[in-house]
């Protein structure tokens, strides 16, 4: 009964590493390559021993892909995987003399198989040599090289197992995911008509207040505004979050980059003309056009809202490397605290916690910036020293 319910756990183990009736890869078919020249036997097989067959991973010198469980030199391998089981001459071991493999093709003489124990101390099957003639023991060398190459095949199916358990996880996250995008956009939506009803009553009561009505009560509306205001920031930072994968779905195309930068530094500083410059060695860029505008104009609007310079500067630089294009917005600005630039990349935080207007900072152009450049393929990067100012860059492809 202890025997059939250890087999019963080793047969469940083997299915976990789903690796039963898999294509051919490379580095299984390597090791019996590399087997099969140690040992040189015209025959090496990685021999996976199932229910009722013994299945080949990898077989060298052999076109079948599985044999019958009842002809198998590696189920009775198996049965004791503390030793290698090697067979002299298969024709005078009763144990094998009359079965297929021996009486018939592929002819097997001399056998020698090390057990695939894995790391809960289930033997999956055996890597096996074989010959069709007689021959005696593998020489104490030949046996070292063939239980190391066992031990690679289990490392193998052990990564093997290893990258379907992160997929397995990786598949989960990112259910959950698409489920929190769900959420936060349902929520966002839902939010936004009642939040814009409250904007819309307390400037209401605010209009038509009399001017000697308590100062409180006005104190009160005021802040019933702001407050609605922040939220109605917040939510539309969260809409426009969720709502970025949309702007990866265009195409890329040629585009103009001095003009490019021009237009945008234009379109985002508006009549700060001479507070800015736009320097470049490039003509022209391959690249998705809506998403280097939503980088470039959140990029630009955050160095100019976090620069409280009186005699600001914003600099947009375009520059050829070596096998790409790296775009920078530099400012002249009040720089960023070393342990803030860590914090950077999290929603809703920010180093400052107003702009130059006085209004909150939520962190959210920057990050909205780091999801697009990722989607692409790119990263955005930072360097910041305090009272010096900072540089946002990030790097496509020549």
């Amino acid at each position: 009964m202890e025997s059939a319910k250890h087999e019963q756990a080793r047969i469940r183990r083997l299915r976990e590493y789903a690796i039963l009736d898999t294509l051919p890869e490379e580095d299984f078919d390597n090791i019996t390559r590399i087997a099969s020249a140690i040992c040189q036997t015209p025959i090496a097989l990685i021999s996976l021993v199932d229910v009722d067959r013994q299945w080949f991973k990898s077989a060298v010198g052999l076109s079948e892909r599985e044999t019958p469980l009842e002809a198998s030199f590696c189920a009775r391998a198996i049965q004791d995987p503390s030793h290698v089981l090697t067979v002299a001459d298969a024709t005078l071991d009763e144990r094998f003399s009359n079965t297929p493999l021996v009486t018939g093709s592929p002819s097997i003489r001399f056998y020698s198989g090390v057990p695939l124990i894995d790391a809960e101390g289930f033997a999956l099957g055996t890597l096996c040599i074989i010959d069709q003639k007689p021959r005696q023991a593998l020489t104490e060398e030949q046996e070292g090289s063939l239980k190391a190459l066992a031990s690679q095949v289990i490392r193998l199916l052990e990564l093997r197992l290893r990258n379907k358990e992160i997929q397995a996880v990786s598949e989960r996250l990112m259910e959950k995911n698409d489920e929190l995008h769900q959420f936060a956009l349902t929520l966002s939506h839902d939010i936004k008509s009642p939040l814009a009803g409250i904007q819309q009553l307390a400037e209401l009561v605010q209009e038509n207040m009399p001017k000697e009505a308590n100062s409180k009560v006005h104190t009160s509306i005021e802040m019933i505004r702001a407050t609605g205001l922040k939220l109605q920031e917040m939510i539309g930072a969260v809409l426009d979050y969720y709502r970025l994968g949309e702007h990866t779905d265009s195409e890329p195309e040629v585009i103009d980059i001095k003009s490019f930068l021009k237009e945008n530094a234009a379109l985002a500083l508006d009549s700060l003309q001479g507070k800015y410059e736009v320097t470049t060695d490039v003509e022209k860029v391959i690249y998705k056009k809506a998403v280097l505008q939503l980088v470039l104009l959140n990029l630009i609007e955050n160095a100019f809202r976090h620069n409280v310079n009186e005699d600001l500067l914003i600099r947009i630089i375009a520059e050829k490397r070596d096998n790409f294009i790296r775009i920078a917005v530099q400012d002249n600005g009040q720089g960023i605290d070393p342990e803030m630039l860590s914090q950077m990349n999290r929603l809703f935080n920010s180093p400052n916690k107003v702009d130059r207007f006085g209004r909150r900072s939520y962190g959210m152009g920057l990050v909205k910036v780091r999801k697009l450049l990722e989607t692409e393929g790119s990263e955005l990067q930072i360097e910041s020293e305090p009272s010096k100012g900072s540089v946002f860059y990030f790097d496509i492809p020549a």
